[in-house]
């Protein structure tokens, strides 16, 4: 079940903010956070509280609706729903951006139906928002994996060792590489191969390429990652070109994103929402 929608109510008349907070109330998943009685105090309570929904009247004192429209933050901005007592405003808050323009006396059904509406875009907005992070994201992989290519030499093979043989794997085929308890098994396209190594190690040997620890069980090759996958949760997951998931820790996800942005380890990108 999605979370309430959050509601700022905005009126200069107690009267008729009172009216508002009752109607809310009456309408499931919404929550009234806050009030004021002007545009100014609104501002200062949009900020603080964050509200999802701004239930908003035209003229009020200090600083009026379309006053703090031009106020509003360019980041995560709420949804605005103008409620008032003059129809001719309306055309002017559409082209403002408004949801929706509600005289008063509100009806239930009708501010029911525009909350709706504000909670579809602010929906859609946020959407919008992931899939343009997750676009940089993958436009600074890919910068990052073309610049590792002249960064210092780092180890291009990869010797493994099993009881009657030694033979080399070519490090620019390994997608990733896993713990496994004192050993780690590196993933290629064509079959995986298990060394006596620990993670630290491999990080050491292969952190000057186009590699990158993500997790404390895994190191991914930049080149390989098809697909960057944030979930609704917020947790990060990389999809590898053979269709492996590879897990990107919840204390890491920032680190690597700072990273990857500043190339200290580098980094390669793609999403998937």
């Amino acid at each position: 079940m999605p979370p309430d929608a959050r509601i700022l109510l905005v009126d200069d008349e107690p009267l008729a903010l009172r009216r508002l907070e009752i109607i809310c109330r009456q309408i499931s998943a919404c929550e009234v956070v806050g009030t004021a009685d002007n545009g100014q105090s609104a501002i200062s309570l949009i900020a603080e509280l964050k509200p999802d929904i701004v239930l908003l009247d035209v003229h009020m004192p200090v600083l009026d609706g379309f006053g703090l429209l031009r106020k509003l933050p360019e980041n995560s901005p709420p949804q605005i729903i103008f409620v008032t007592a003059y129809d001719h405003y309306g055309p002017r808050a559409f082209e403002e951006s408004a949801v929706d323009y509600l005289l008063k006396p509100v009806e239930i059904s009708r501010l029911e139906l525009a909350i709706g509406r504000a909670r579809a875009r602010k929906e859609a907005a946020s959407a919008a928002d992931r899939l343009e992070e997750m676009e940089l994201l993958v436009a600074k992989l890919r910068r990052a994996a073309a610049r590792s290519h002249s960064a210092p030499r780092w180890e291009r093979e990869i010797w493994i060792k099993d009881r009657t043989r030694a033979y080399r794997v070519n490090a620019d085929t390994v997608e990733w590489v896993e713990a496994a308890r004192d050993y780690v098994v590196l993933h290629t396209g064509e079959r995986n191969h298990i060394m006596r190594e620990t993670m630290t190690g491999m990080e050491e040997r292969l952190g000057r390429g186009p590699f990158i620890r993500t997790h404390r069980s895994a190191i991914v090759n930049m080149d390989h990652v098809r697909e960057v996958v944030r979930k609704p949760s917020g947790a990060m997951m990389l999809r590898m070109m053979s269709g492996a998931k590879v897990p990107v820790g919840r204390r890491q996800a920032t680190e690597i994103y700072e990273k990857l942005t500043d190339f200290h380890i580098g980094g390669a990108e793609d999403s998937e929402s």
